[in-house]
């Protein structure tokens, strides 16, 4: 009888030295699943280009926390998005980057004391909520670590129709960079303001974030036209370049100087600043050429 308790007592020890714990067990079979999808994976193709009219999705990258100290880079599908600088709490629009099918997210930087998720999300117009497609995450961590990974997921984006201009909207989108470098000249902030506010309200629906973006940046430079020895230079409104880029037409000088600019100011903190307009994008709103802003879509 004593010797079967101690075979009974060694053959527990012998399976108690091979356990493994759960959190390994876990990270070998995220692994395993990883290494899988790699070998399956297959990137998408050329999105179809949408119908003439037709209401599209657009599709958002959102970074939600802060990393650490060290390099940040985010890319998809090998086109880089950002290193280390952007905007924070400001969605960037990705559906340009996008293939119809598989794509690829790829994500390095340096943990930090709080966690950080990037989403991809696919916003349309009137949705309460928005459809994630891909999601990464990076735990917080006391001691800073290099973390990379990448996050296959599935899109089906369609690209817009091409912009084509005919002359008539090349006189209307003249005309409204008139009346912007106008605005300007005569110091009218209630006018600056008002000419980009179609474009802020018809950005709210979908992207609200870069609608109030969009509006604290006009203010800002609203507010400029009222400091004390603001003055616009002359404005010459030949050799203008007029670049279809998606659903806005970015307005340019054949020359790559700014279209327009103001005198360089001196602000009471101590700071030069001044207008610089190096390309102006329009878009058509309810069928009358606006100014906007350079979200893409």
């Amino acid at each position: 009888m004593r010797k079967l308790a101690i075979s009974i007592v060694v053959l527990l020890g012998t399976c108690a030295a091979q356990e493994i714990p759960l959190g390994d067990l876990a990270r070998q079979e995220r692994a395993r699943q990883e290494a899988v999808e790699a070998a399956n994976f297959k990137p998408g193709n050329p999105p179809p280009v949408a119908q003439s009219g037709e209401a599209i999705a657009a599709h958002f990258l959102v970074v939600h926390g802060e990393p650490g100290q060290g390099e940040f880079i985010v890319r998809m599908n090998g086109q880089g998005i950002f290193h280390n600088s952007y905007v924070r709490d400001l969605p960037i629009y990705v559906t340009p980057l996008l293939l119809d099918g598989g794509n690829l997210l790829q994500v390095s930087l340096t943990s930090g004391s709080v966690p950080v998720e990037i989403t991809i999300e696919e916003r349309r117009p009137g949705d309460v909520a928005h459809q994630v497609l891909a999601t990464f995450h990076a735990d917080a961590s006391s001691t800073p670590a290099q973390v990379s990974k990448d996050v296959r997921f599935f899109a089906h984006p369609k690209a817009l129709p091409a912009l084509e201009l005919n002359d008539r909207d090349r006189d209307a989108i003249e005309k409204v960079v008139k009346s912007f470098y106008d605005a300007l000249k005569r110091k009218d902030s209630k006018e600056v303001l008002s000419l980009f506010s179609p474009a802020i309200e018809d950005a709210r629906g979908l992207y609200p974030e870069g609608a109030d973006f969009g509006e604290k940046q006009m203010n800002k430079m609203a507010s400029l036209v009222n400091v004390e020895g603001f003055a616009m230079e002359p404005f010459d409104v030949s050799r203008l370049e007029m670049s279809p880029r998606g659903a806005i037409v970015v307005v340019k000088r054949e020359n790559h100087a700014p279209v327009f600019a103001s005198n360089e100011l001196v602000l009471p903190n101590g700071n030069h600043t001044s207008i610089s307009a190096e390309g102006i994008p329009v878009k058509k709103i309810q069928g009358q050429w606006r100014l906007t802003l350079p979200f893409g879509f």
